[in-house]
């Protein structure tokens, strides 16, 4: 199976609660086609029906001489990867769905089904951030946050799928509740939706601020204008997206004393904020580690963007991933 699916090509699907992304995937892992489609969210055997509609769209317009031999499918939520099910996934109506099995069936081909986070971490490794890397780690920031790992050139998944979901490590004792149901987890107090609710909450609170012009102006805040007023000097905000990204470093260096990665990379939303935050949470970083030694070259930004989600689908195929 191994060398049969590095001869052809592999459909990888990037399946969000609004949309899919898919993409034809060569094994040196270039995207030759595409389709973006809205998700049958509510609708798990129209989900399918998509998806496989969808390899067969590529099957029938692939290049001459090549072939399609697999799919992979990076979905987000709890996954058994090993019997491609669905444990539960976020916004979609995949409760202990065997979507890998289902889609076997109707496209006659193998299917991997892994977890977004670390389908991305896969993709990352192979083709973007950590290539030539043994130990990497990739972490994404976006509304929450996630974590995948490479430990000596395999992806961890631990016994239930959640290895490297350092999102829900606790930071703060007794901190703010997380939609996890913990209190101080690093997701609550430091993903870009935490960041909004804060740049929300001083707009609201010191209207005269900057933020509070801005939501005036605009009607609205995000994480990256807290980014924005701390650059600028708001004695309001500086203070406050210090504090929470002190938080974020804490994570950080937990992961490199766990992990000892030689590279670490960050992508998602929060990641295009670009050098204010990278600066940040390498300075506190430092701060974190006095005596020890200084792993903040070892922070990179993540590389593929949107394409990390169908590369990562169609590296879970190659990684050797469940074939059904």
């Amino acid at each position: 199976m191994s060398e049969t699916r590095n001869l052809g090509d592999v459909v990888g699907f990037d399946v969000g609660g609004t949309k899919v992304a898919a993409g034809l995937v060569t094994p040196n892992g270039q995207i030759t086609s595409r389709q973006r489609f809205a998700t049958a969210a509510d609708d798990p055997e129209r989900l399918v029906e998509q998806l496989a509609g969808a390899v067969d769209a590529f099957r029938s317009s692939g290049e001459s001489g090549r072939r399609v031999v697999a799919v992979g499918v990076a979905i987000p939520g709890q996954i058994d990867w090993r019997r491609g099910v669905c444990i539960r996934a976020a916004n979609l109506q995949l409760h202990d769905f065997p979507l890998g099995e289902r889609l076997a069936k109707a496209t006659d081909l193998p299917v991997a089904v892994e977890n977004d986070t670390n389908a991305a971490a896969l993709a990352e490794w192979r083709h973007g951030a950590g290539v030539g890397h043994h130990d990497f780690f990739f972490v994404t920031i976006g509304t929450g946050i996630g974590g995948g790992a490479i430990l000596d050139d395999r992806l961890v998944h631990g016994s239930n799928g959640n290895a490297g979901e350092i999102g829900h490590t606790v930071v703060q004792r007794d901190g703010p509740l997380c939609g996890c149901g913990s209190r101080g987890c690093v997701e609550a107090l430091a993903s870009g939706g935490a960041l909004t609710r804060e740049a929300l909450r001083i707009a609201r609170e010191f209207p005269s601020s900057l933020l509070g012009r801005l939501a005036v102006e605009r009607g609205s805040v995000n994480a990256t204008d807290l980014f924005r007023a701390a650059d600028l000097g708001d004695d309001v905000a500086s203070p406050i997206l210090e504090d929470r990204i002190r938080f974020l470093a804490v994570s950080m260096n937990n992961l490199f004393e766990l992990f000892d990665p030689t590279v670490l990379a960050i992508g998602g939303g929060m990641s295009r904020v670009g050098e204010p935050l990278f600066h940040r949470l390498k300075h506190f970083l430092r701060e974190q580690r006095p005596s020890s030694p200084d792993v903040t070259g070892r922070i990179t930004a993540a590389r593929l963007g949107e394409d990390a989600g169908i590369l990562g689908a169609a590296a879970s195929v190659r990684n050797g991933g469940a074939f059904l």
